[in-house]
C-alpha cells in the first residue's frame, strides 16, 4: 500500500462514525462514555505544536464548563477518572469536587536519624522539592522497585493493578521500608542481579546496562544535594561505614558507592562516506520495488525517526496524515512527530 492510499485510507469515515457511536452508546456514569472524550492538550514551542502525553477531559455540568488535567496517560485510567470527577459533580457539586481536587500542602514530617522509611522520605522529597509531579513519580517508582528487591517485596504483575488496589497495597509494603536497609551491600547485590538479565548476548548486555543506569539516576536524583541538604528538609539520610584502604573506614551514602556500567554512546554515528541522501538513493533504488516491507521500515525509522521496536509494531491506524504524525503505543502515550510528508514524497 503506497503513502497516498495509506492518507485516503485514514481520511475514511469509519473512524469517525466509530467514535460517534462510541459517544452515543454509553451513559454519562460509564467509563467507555468518558473514554471517547478524552483529548490531549497541545502547546506551541518554537513555532510547533507539542502535544502533552498525559490525557485531559472537558466536563459541562450545571451550566458550567471545565477542563481538568488527568494526569496520566493510561487511557483506562484517565476515563476511570474523568467518570469519578463527573460523578462526584452530580452528588457533591462544583465546590465540593474542585476543593478535593486541589492539592493539600503537605506537613513537615520530623524523623530522628536512622527511623525515617521510604514512604517519609517520598513524602519529604514531594514536599520539599520542585521537581515536576511526573519527574517526582518516576524518581518514586524506581527508588520503590531498587527497596522491594532489596527487601524481598513480592513483584508481579499484581502491582499495576490500579483499579482494584494491587499498586497500593504494593506501595504499601514498599513504604514502610527503612532507609537504613538501602545499604552499600544490598544495592551492590541488587545491581548484580539486575545485570544477570544480559546473558552473553552482546547486545543485550548493551540495552541492560543502560536499563540499569537509568533506573540507578533516576533512583539517585532524590537524594541530590539540591534535595536532601535543604534547610527545611526533616529526614536524615543515613549513612554507611565502608573499608577505605589504609585510612580504615569512611562515611558514606550509599549511592556514593554504586557506580554505572559502561553503555556506549546513545549518538548515532554513521559510517565514514555515508550520508542521509546516498541511503535514501539507495533505498529507492534497491528496496522499494524488491523489498517493499523494509521499505516502509525504512521510512519510518529514517524519516519518522521511530525507534526499531516501534516501527516493528506500527500500525497503519496510527498513521496521522491530518497533521503529519504518527502515533505510538507506549507506556506514556507519547507522540512522535513524524515528517509524513517526507514519507509521501519518497514513496
Amino acid at each position: 500500500m503506497s503513502a497516498s492510499e495509506l492518507v485516503e485510507q485514514a481520511n475514511a469515515p469509519s473512524a469517525i462514525a466509530k467514535e460517534s457511536e462510541a459517544k452515543r452508546s454509553f451513559p454519562k456514569t460509564h467509563v467507555n462514555y468518558w473514554k471517547a472524550r478524552l483529548e490531549h492538550r497541545t502547546y506551541t514551542r518554537d513555532g510547533e505544536t507539542c502535544e502533552v502525553p498525559e490525557w485531559s477531559v472537558r466536563i459541562h455540568f450545571g451550566g458550567i464548563r471545565k477542563s481538568f488535567d488527568l494526569e496520566s496517560g493510561n487511557r483506562e485510567e484517565a476515563a476511570t477518572k474523568a467518570r469519578d470527577i463527573y460523578l462526584s459533580l452530580v452528588a457533591k457539586g462544583w465546590a465540593a469536587t474542585l476543593a478535593e481536587l486541589k492539592p493539600k500542602a503537605s506537613l513537615p514530617i520530623e524523623i530522628t536519624a536512622g527511623d525515617a522509611t521510604v514512604g517519609e522520605f517520598l513524602a519529604e522529597v514531594e514536599r520539599t522539592s520542585s521537581l515536576k509531579p511526573k519527574t517526582f513519580r518516576r524518581y518514586a517508582q524506581c527508588l520503590r522497585r531498587v527497596a522491594a528487591h532489596i527487601h524481598g517485596v513480592r513483584t508481579d504483575a499484581s502491582r499495576y493493578d490500579y483499579r482494584t488496589g494491587g499498586l497500593l497495597a504494593w506501595r504499601k509494603q514498599v513504604d514502610v521500608i527503612r532507609l537504613s536497609a538501602i545499604s552499600p551491600a544490598a544495592v551492590a547485590d541488587w545491581k548484580l542481579d539486575y545485570l544477570r538479565r544480559a546473558t552473553n548476548d552482546a547486545r543485550r548486555k548493551l540495552a541492560v546496562n543502560r536499563s540499569f543506569n537509568t533506573w540507578l539516576r533516576n533512583t539517585k536524583s532524590l537524594f541530590s544535594a539540591a534535595i536532601i541538604n535543604k534547610p527545611n528538609f526533616k529526614i536524615k539520610v543515613p549513612k554507611f561505614k565502608v573499608p577505605d584502604g589504609q585510612r580504615g573506614e569512611r562515611e558514606v551514602y550509599w549511592f556514593e558507592t554504586v557506580d554505572f556500567e559502561k553503555a556506549g554512546s546513545m549518538k548515532f554515528q554513521a559510517p565514514v562516506g555515508i550520508t542521509y541522501e546516498d541511503l535514501v538513493k539507495k533505498a529507492l533504488k534497491e528496496l522499494r520495488s524488491e523489498n517493499s516491507e523494509a521499505y516502509k521500515l525504512f521510512l519510518l525509522c529514517m524519516c519518522a525517526g521511530l525507534r526499531r521496536g516501534e516501527a516493528d509494531v506500527c500500525l497503519w491506524s496510527q498513521l496521522r496524515p491530518d497533521d503529519c504524525s504518527i502515533r505510538t503505543s507506549s507506556s506514556n502515550r507519547s507522540m512522535v512527530r513524524a515528517a509524513l510528508s517526507m514519507l509521501i514524497r519518497h514513496s
